[in-house]
């Protein structure tokens, strides 16, 4: 028979399982072999840490700003899901492989972005009517003047990967996933990233875990990483003011987005023992794209 113990003040409910006349490994694995499933309420669900070097430089002109910021940082922690109270954990990096051994899931969380750099800019052309350039009557100054162009290109690291097997290793439905063995070899590989879409890491560096061992893999890469970002976004104005003390303003507006059209792939296959593993089969970014517009201000 199930026999059900509750706690009042430590939140935790045990129910303990039927007597067999034998038991399975994996159960007798877990933190609480005695019991049949365990639940930790308003838990802890980790821990993590971050540092980071800012540093920011801004120029302004008369009708021109520019700006750039560039941080350098490093995070680190042993999980990422707020809601991570389950004993053994779910797929993914995010959350704990052991709850009852949080120093082992310590690793690079799957955020950190050690570089980005982002510069943006806003410039008024001098064309046009009482303007330094090509300054003439009314009608070159309608259509030389009030011309805008402005942007913001971003750099940046790529994320860390994590990994999990295909079979789970743990043989248990309490334990939902494993990770792979590493042999040694550092899964890094350099080189163009056109030419590594079909192996982006190194992965005859992995083994299948040994059965009831969740591998030796951390809970993400500290040598790979996906893609980064390589963004340009541009744009130019033409302002057209009239009406009295030019009340109104017809503005010519024109936009583009991934200016340089720079592909940006997806994630690698991270699963260990299916055929996408280490496979980049997608891109994450949309190509080059522009729309243009007229806007009426008044």
């Amino acid at each position: 028979m199930n026999a059900t113990i509750s706690s009042g003040c430590g939140g935790r409910r045990r129910e303990r399982p039927r007597h067999q006349p034998t038991v399975a490994r994996s159960q007798l694995l877990r933190p609480y072999p005695q019991f049949g499933s365990v639940l930790a309420q308003g838990a802890n669900a980790g821990s993590s840490s971050y540092h980071a070097l800012e540093a920011r430089a801004t120029k302004r002109f008369r009708s021109s700003f520019f700006l750039l910021a560039y941080t350098f940082s490093k995070a680190i922690g042993n999980s990422e899901a707020p809601n991570s109270v389950s004993q053994d954990g779910e797929p993914g990096g995010g959350l704990l492989s052991k709850n009852h051994n949080l120093r082992q899931d310590r690793s690079l969380v799957q955020f950190d972005a050690p570089q980005r750099l982002v510069v943006s800019y806003t410039v008024d052309l001098p064309f046009g009517r009482k303007q330094k350039v090509l300054n003439g009557g009314r009608v070159i100054g309608r259509l030389l003047g009030g011309w805008q162009v402005s942007g913001i290109y971003t750099a940046q690291s790529g994320n860390p990967l994590y990994l999990t097997t295909a079979v789970n290793s743990m043989q248990s439905a309490y334990v939902t996933y494993s990770r792979p063995n590493n042999n040694g070899q550092t899964a890094q590989l350099t080189g163009d990233l056109d030419l590594r879409l079909n192996e982006w890491f190194n992965t005859v560096g992995f083994t299948s875990p040994a059965a009831y061992t969740y591998g030796n893999v951390g809970r993400t890469l500290p040598d790979v990483r996906n893609d980064g970002i390589n963004n340009l976004d541009a744009g130019f104005f033409k302002n057209n003011p009239f009406g009295r003390e030019n009340r109104f303003n017809l503005q010519f507006r024109g936009e583009l987005f991934n200016l340089l059209n720079h592909a940006r792939f997806s994630s690698p296959g991270q699963v260990y023992g299916t055929p996408q593993f280490g496979v980049v089969s997608a891109q994450y970014n949309t190509p080059r794209q522009i729309q243009l517009a007229l806007k009426l201000l008044f």
